[in-house]
């Protein structure tokens, strides 16, 4: 389920596999949740294309299909998650440290311990290692 602002009350909208026609959302909506379901409509967005340096070709993204569905009742949308729940802190860290990655870098800061569960003794032999690649070099 996909919240939109833009839908009626009484109306919702899926992603959904592209090979599922409009039958069997119905029919699986209403079989699974006992839901009456008024009106199915669906289309296909194209996936984007993007340039792959390595091929130097472009690529397409896959396609999506987007189900909108008329209920007779008013949807009732789950509460909104709470980042914090989901340790968004823990996660800007990991995007933080990918992106340093990319770029070549090899961060070390105390919270990659906690990111990647790295235990103290872990760290511990990691700075004996580099320590002796400097001394040998």
């Amino acid at each position: 389920m996909v919240r939109m602002d833009k839908l009626e009350p009484n109306q919702a909208a899926f992603h959904v596999p592209v090979n599922v026609n409009k039958l069997d959302i119905r029919d699986y909506l209403t079989n699974l949740y006992n839901v009456t379901v008024m009106d199915v409509r669906t289309v296909i967005q194209a996936g984007r294309k993007r340039y792959n340096p390595q091929l130097r070709s472009f690529e397409r993204e896959a396609r999506i299909k987007k189900a909108i569905v008329t209920f007779d009742t008013t949807v009732q949308y789950p509460p909104k998650p709470n980042p914090e729940d989901f340790s968004a802190h823990l996660r800007d860290l990991s995007e933080k440290f990918t992106k340093l990655k990319l770029e070549g870098w090899r961060p070390r800061f105390p919270e990659r311990n906690k990111l990647f569960g790295v235990t103290d003794e872990k760290a511990e032999a990691e700075k004996k290692v580099e320590a002796e690649k400097s001394n040998k070099a």
